[in-house]
């Protein structure tokens, strides 16, 4: 199968899947909005907000390091016991942030605006959707979409299900949402390690020197991480402190909807890779030529499907949502013109990663991150809440140029060779 094809096969299925997915909890949003207030939103997104600062330091690029050692030809590799190596990185990272949690369980409250009685919630949580991330990377480096897919749309539907148990059934609001999100990751965590069972991928022992690689490879990408959570969540916090906690929950609901452009480069994100790495070692100057034009085609489509989506998703709005949440109509379109950007510069990073020059990464998003911190502060208050979605746009705009000028670096494209035929001509 050519490169071209097995890229849109693999789209097509991570992308039916993603979509699928996110339309689930598309279709339990307007439930949520009608039993759940913005104030009770608002806590759901500090949690998700705390969830991301605390996954990277739990985590420590182990799933990454995973996908990458998929692929080491080396004869004297064992991939089992790398695995397992990687699997004991992330044990580990979780007792240290354990610890912590329970030593400084106040201060962390106070710090993420969370409730205290949930706060030891949350490295659990971390530990359970490392575990998950791990076994869904190694269905993507196999190029198995559709167990990937299974996987992802069952965890959704139980954890949507749980939630609404838990919220309507119980009397919970939001802590009937953090719970089914909880409860379901650590039975999917069960699930993914069962498979790692019948892989066989995890031994008895550990290799010391594969651990030392994958936090050679791994802790670049925890800046990496924490940079991204930066650009993910920050913006909650600045509107907590700034504004309230409630309009931080109708800031969510915009931020979910513009945030659908991002399902679709997620899935053309995760096809993208393998496939990527699979032709550059082929190390063909005329594969490359066709992977650049590929890439400026992807460009075009992906600015062009934002602006058709953001034409449309105000009626959706509109039509499906509680008038509560109406107000977040304005975040959309900046946040979707954003996560296009964020999606060209998944496409763009591939090279870096191949590369193995991780350390360019954390360069680009410490950079972006700094951006998104200091537009957050000067938006929000020029502009209200509406100006962390714009402090969102221009974050991933810079991470995105920044992205393909390091890529270059890494590993050199003949990016522009169109526009030298005709030079020559």
């Amino acid at each position: 199968m050519s490169p071209v094809k097995k890229i849109l096969t693999s789209t097509a299925a991570y992308a039916g899947t993603n979509v699928l997915n996110k339309a689930i909890s598309f279709l339990f949003l307007p439930l949520f909005t009608r039993l759940l207030s913005p104030f009770d939103f608002g806590v759901v997104a500090s949690f998700q907000a705390a969830l991301g600062i605390s996954s990277p330091f739990v985590e420590l690029g182990a799933s990454a390091a995973i996908a990458r050692g998929y692929f080491n030809k080396d004869l004297r590799f064992n991939f089992s016991e790398y695995v397992t190596s990687a699997l004991a990185v992330i044990c580990g990272g979780f007792i240290v942030i354990l610890f912590l949690f329970m030593i400084f369980n106040d201060s962390i409250s106070g710090l993420l605006s969370f409730p205290p009685n949930f706060i030891l919630f949350i490295p659990v949580v971390a530990l359970s959707t490392a575990i998950i991330e791990s076994a869904v990377r190694i269905w993507i480096s196999r190029q198995k979409p559709l167990f990937n897919g299974l996987f992802r749309i069952s965890q959704s539907i139980f954890e949507l299900s749980l939630s609404i148990a838990l919220i309507f059934l119980l009397g919970h609001k939001w802590q009937g949402r953090i719970l089914g999100t909880g409860i379901s990751q650590v039975v999917f965590c069960l699930i993914a390690t069962l498979f790692f069972l019948k892989w066989r991928l995890i031994k008895l022992h550990l290799n010391f020197e594969y651990i030392k690689d994958i936090l050679k490879y791994g802790l670049p990408l925890v800046v990496h991480s924490l940079n991204i959570w930066v650009l993910f969540g920050i913006d909650r916090f600045f509107i907590n402190k700034m504004v309230g906690v409630s309009a931080t929950g109708i800031y969510n609901v915009g931020y979910t909807m513009g945030s659908f452009i991002a399902v679709l480069g997620g899935a053309y994100g995760l096809a993208w890779g393998p496939v990527l790495f699979d032709n550059l070692n082929k190390h063909d100057a005329r594969v490359n030529k066709k992977i650049v034009k590929l890439i400026f085609i992807s460009f075009a489509v992906i600015l062009l499907l934002t602006f058709v989506f953001i034409l449309l998703a105000p009626y959706f709005l509109k039509l499906l949502i509680s008038k509560e949440f109406h107000g977040a109509e304005k975040y959309i379109s900046w946040v979707a013109f954003g996560y296009a950007f964020q999606w060209m510069y998944r496409i763009v990073a591939g090279y870096i990663f191949y590369a193995k020059k991780t350390f360019f990464i954390p360069i680009i998003t410490t950079a972006a991150a700094l951006i998104n911190i200091i537009l957050n502060y000067i938006l929000i208050k020029e502009h209200g809440t509406v100006g962390a979605a714009q402090a969102t746009f221009w974050a991933y705009f810079v991470s995105f140029v920044l992205a393909w000028i390091f890529a270059q670096k890494a590993y050199a494209m003949p990016w522009f060779y169109f526009m030298k035929k005709q030079t020559n001509a």
